[in-house]
């Protein structure tokens, strides 16, 4: 076996002299395999017309004959983009039958941006300038290509028509749940206002214990106070005007009684010192259980 075969079965890698000086080997290769593919038919068109071809990084890295790695090919992307010589698009972007998830990239040539860096006349101190500058990956910016409108607004447009989509089914579901709930409202004879089974029970109930009047005002006071008149709020204002009459009924109860009992306490003190001594304890013990029953009635 001779050296020769490696020169002639394989198929051979195309490097142009021109490509090579201007991005540098790996990139040059990269762009011819691109451009071939580019030229090939069953690609993708945009809404403009122009031509699109996809490859992974792993297909480029097997074009090449895995002679160099994955890292190295994404930074050779990575200057050719941004040199301007191809454009680079999620396929997604461009592909409406493509998945969104999908991250394959979608590549077009851009052959002025090539002419522009490749098709001038050699100069070594601009040579040696440009190699520096795609070393560092960076590109002035007016060099940089620009995606067709289409492209560039594909995605924001998507963003919106979901936005405003999503935005529109919240709102059905809003009118949804509204109407629900005014299907589901029931207002009782008694004026109680009644959302679920429990709240149906408890106004029951309510109707049941609560004395007319009482009912009535409460409900009267939440409605002139603009709140709803469910039976929770009623049964809070029955149980606070029932204190209010029954502390009034006490007070009352203090006004009437109080010179009664006061009364028998001054009698009970006056027969206390004109008793025998031996009946002294079972007088004090009568005044005591007067001034209990003043305490008592002054408590209700």
């Amino acid at each position: 076996m001779s050296g020769e075969t490696f020169l002639l079965p394989e198929r051979p890698l195309v490097l142009l002299p021109g490509l090579a000086r201007g991005f540098g080997i790996v990139p040059a290769l990269l762009l011819q395999k691109i451009y071939y593919m580019w030229l090939l038919p069953g690609g993708i068109n945009d809404a403009h017309g122009q031509h699109w071809t996809w490859q992974s990084v792993e297909d480029l890295r097997e074009s090449l004959g895995d002679a160099v790695d994955e890292s190295t090919i994404r930074r050779a992307l990575g200057k050719l983009e941004a040199a301007g010589a191809i454009v680079a698009v999620w396929r997604s972007t461009i592909d409406l039958s493509c998945d969104r998830r999908d991250r394959t990239k979608a590549y077009r040539i851009d052959c002025n941006s090539i002419f522009e860096i490749c098709g001038k006349p050699i100069n070594p101190a601009e040579s040696k300038m440009q190699n520096a500058r795609l070393q560092s990956g960076k590109t002035p910016r007016s060099k940089r290509a620009k995606l067709p409108l289409d492209i560039r607004t594909q995605s924001t447009s998507h963003k919106v028509h979901t936005a405003a989509a999503g935005a529109a089914a919240a709102g059905a579901a809003a009118n949804n749940k509204q109407e629900a709930a005014a299907k589901s409202r029931r207002v009782r004879a008694s004026g109680l206002v009644c959302w679920t089974a429990d709240d149906q029970e408890a106004a029951a109930t309510l109707e049941a214990e609560a004395a007319g009047a009482d009912l009535q005002a409460a409900v009267g006071a939440l409605i002139a106070d603009g709140k709803e008149p469910v039976p929770g709020r009623v049964a809070r204002e029955v149980q606070r005007a029932r204190g209010a009459r029954e502390q009034a009924e006490r007070a009352k109860a203090r006004e009437e009684n109080g010179p009664v009992v006061a009364a028998r306490r001054r009698a009970a003190q006056r027969s206390l010192r004109d008793v025998d001594p031996a009946q002294q304890g079972a007088a004090a013990d009568a005044i005591s259980n007067i001034s209990a029953m003043l305490r008592v009635g002054g408590d209700g």
